[in-house]
């Protein structure tokens, strides 16, 4: 069994955030295999640190940007 753990931003080191998350993979990470999610924003690609043993990153496109433009225009 593995844990998930999402994120809105792709996970890096540079705030207080970040460094928050990469703990939490961390420490998961040392009881067994960790999947993050994350939507690339804020940063191209995730933090070096994240390559380790038993952490696996999946990037998700944001899709909802042309949806929020007609929203926004519409109302």
């Amino acid at each position: 069994m593995s844990d998930l753990l999402v994120t809105v931003h792709t996970p890096t080191l540079g705030t207080g955030r970040g460094l928050r998350v990469y703990g939490l993979a961390r420490a998961l990470a040392v009881h067994g295999r960790v999947d993050i999610v994350y939507s690339v924003f804020g940063a191209a690609e995730p933090a070096p640190e994240y390559a380790v043993a038993n952490i696996h990153l999946h990037p998700v496109p944001a899709t909802r940007g042309l949806r929020r433009v007609a929203a926004y225009a519409q109302a």
